[in-house]
This record gives structure tokens, sequence and C-alpha cells, in this order.
């Protein structure tokens, strides 16, 4: 008897680079709403926020991908404050990503057979 099934669902059962850029977008929203944000800076402090998260953990380690320990290192290079902006940031990237995922029409049409 199976009792699980384990798989990754980005790029599976959701397209998650479409959706990812619109969580990135909800995400610069709220830096320009609440930490004053042009996108340009925006945009370069997360690039170097993810650079400063993989050195801190290691490539090697599932928790460099964490949205919350990146926001935070974001914050810390921008000289912001982490509370309450870093959970915030973390919330408003995945509630976005989760409004606007959609399951991948072929696999839907799959599963429902």
């Amino acid at each position: 008897m199976i009792k699980a099934a384990i798989f990754d669902i980005d790029g599976t059962m959701y397209d998650y680079e479409s959706n990812n850029k619109i969580a990135i977008e909800g995400l610069w929203e709220y830096c320009r709403e609440h930490l004053g944000l042009s996108r340009e800076v925006f945009q370069e402090a997360l690039r170097e926020a993810g650079k400063t998260a993989a050195k801190r953990i290691g490539r090697d380690c599932s928790a460099r991908h964490n949205r919350l320990i990146r926001y935070q290192c974001m914050l810390e290079l921008l000289g912001k404050p982490l509370f309450p902006h870093a959970l915030a940031m973390y919330h408003r990237y995945w509630d976005t990503m989760l409004d606007n995922m959609e399951a991948i029409r072929a696999l839907w049409s799959l599963w429902n057979r």
C-alpha cells in the first residue's frame, strides 16, 4: 500500500517561472510602498541578498532557497529594520505566488480523467 508520494511541483504542477515573476512584482510593490525602494535598487538588493545568503549558508544546502533568509539579508544590505519587514516580505511573496498559481492544464486534464 502506498502511503505517500513526494515530488517537486515547480514546473511540474505549475509554471514556476511565470509565477515567480508575478510574486517578485508583488514583493517590489511592498518594498516600494514600505521601504521607498526604486525598482533598480530593489533588483540589485535582491540579487546581492541571494549571493549573501548563499555565502552564509553554503550552496549545498536547500536553506539557501529560503525566502525569509534572503529577505533578511536584503534588509541588512539596505540598512533597513528586519522587523516587521522580513516576515511581511516573505508573506507578500508567497501570498502573491499562491494567489496566482494555476495547475498546468495538460497535467490537470490527465489527473481528472
